[in-house]
């Protein structure tokens, strides 16, 4: 019989002249000794070049349109990104785009999990250091499924769950690999610093307020706040793309089991379609 299933798998390894190769780590025994045939592919680069266009395009259309329909005045006052996602047709775009985004990130990060497993050789540890990017991804779903309009309470605490897992998540992900970049870890750690401040910050003006000590803050402050929260999203996107602009050898294919052909590649997890 063949069996479809959506896999990952990991591209025969290509020799080339002159140049040093990294660790490997003896790969697990495949649980099916069955040959396949993958169908179609898309490599873990390609799944982060597809998160990043949805980011920018969801975050580019909606400015746009909160803008001309007056939600948002950016000349007086630069707006957080969930400013942009509260008026009609915005909200439903950002709903989709966001909550669409989160999940094809989720499976890039499932790519980048398999690409840096050879050169840890931690599996477990590698397989934590993942799981605060998931579960950061959640709380971005979470912001996408509910504006701050609908539920605040509900939306900021998906907001808090994504921007401090992902902030540990980079700076621990930068300064763990091998081919360690410095640019991406200080990006890593300027979006960490930013990001603690920007809650230090908020904490204290926000305290002030309710306790009537000072009038509530200028509009300048949230202006710096709701551009350090763009700065920090901006850093994000340049450590994913840094992580995996050469991984092309980790892919999420479509594969057909028990066809007699096989594709030199390696499954590293399945789920049947």
């Amino acid at each position: 019989t063949q069996d479809l299933a959506l896999a990952y798998v990991r591209a025969a390894p290509k020799s080339a002249p002159g140049r040093a190769t990294t660790k490997e780590v003896p790969a697990a025994p495949s649980t099916s000794a069955a040959p396949f045939a993958e169908l179609r592919s898309f490599s873990a680069r390609l799944l982060m070049y597809i998160t990043l266009v949805m980011n920018f395009a969801c975050v580019g259309l909606t400015f746009v349109l909160s803008t001309l329909d007056g939600t948002i005045h950016p000349r007086a006052s630069w707006p957080a990104l969930s400013d942009m996602w509260i008026s009609p047709p915005s909200n439903m775009i950002s709903r989709y785009m966001v909550c669409l985004g989160s999940l094809v990130c989720f499976l890039t990060q499932i790519g980048h999990f398999f690409h840096t497993n050879p050169l840890r050789g931690a599996p477990r540890a590698n397989l934590a250091l993942h799981c605060l990017s998931w579960v950061g991804l959640a709380g971005l779903m979470i912001v996408g499924a509910c504006n701050e309009d609908e539920n605040p309470r509900f939306h900021q605490v998906g907001a808090a769950i994504f921007f401090s897992c992902h902030c540990l998540y980079f700076v621990l992900d930068a300064w763990w690999s091998p081919l360690m970049r410095p640019s991406r870890l200080t990006v890593a750690v300027a979006a960490a610093a930013i990001y603690f401040y920007m809650l230090v910050e908020g904490f204290v003006k926000g305290g002030e307020s309710l306790r009537g000590d000072v009038t509530p803050p200028p509009l300048e402050f949230h202006s710096l706040l709701h551009g350090l929260e763009w700065l920090t999203w901006l850093s994000f996107l340049f450590a994913l793309y840094m992580g995996l602009r050469t991984a092309d050898e980790v892919k999420l294919s479509f594969v057909r089991f028990g066809s007699g052909e096989h594709s030199g590649s390696q499954p590293l997890l399945k789920a049947a379609v």
